[in-house]
C-alpha cells in the first residue's frame, strides 16, 4: 500500500529534523530519518499495525521512537500520514494538528 505525507506531515517532519540538529547532533538527525524511513516501509506492508488514537477511530498514531511519533489514517488505496509529533511538546498543541488534518 503506499504512504502518501500530507504538506502539514512534511512541515512538521522538516521542523523536527530541523530541531534535532540544531539541538542535537547531525548523527541523531541521520538516525531520525532511518527510523522514519524504516516505520514508513513497515507501515506500508502493514497499516493497522499501530493503537487508534482516538474513540472515533479517526486517526492511529505511529512512533518513530520514544521522543517522535505521527499521525495517519489509511483506507484501501493509500496509507496518509497527517503530522509527524514532537512527545515532549506540549500536548495542548496537539490539538490544533488534530483539527488542522
Amino acid at each position: 500500500m503506499k504512504v502518501i505525507w500530507s504538506h502539514l506531515a512534511e512541515e512538521t517532519y522538516f521542523d523536527n529534523l530541523e530541531y534535532l540538529y540544531k539541538n542535537w547532533s547531525q548523527t541523531v538527525t541521520q538516525d531520525f530519518i532511518i527510523e522514519v524511513e524504516e516505520t514508513m516501509k513497515l507501515l506500508e506492508d502493514n497499516p493497522d499495525i499501530f493503537r487508534w488514537w482516538d474513540s472515533k477511530k479517526q486517526f492511529k498514531v505511529g512512533y518513530i521512537n520514544k521522543h517522535f511519533s505521527f499521525f495517519y489514517s489509511f483506507n484501501r488505496q493509500e496509507i496518509q500520514v497527517h503530522f509527524f509529533w514532537n512527545n515532549h511538546k506540549d500536548p495542548e498543541q496537539l490539538k490544533k494538528y488534530i483539527e488542522a488534518s
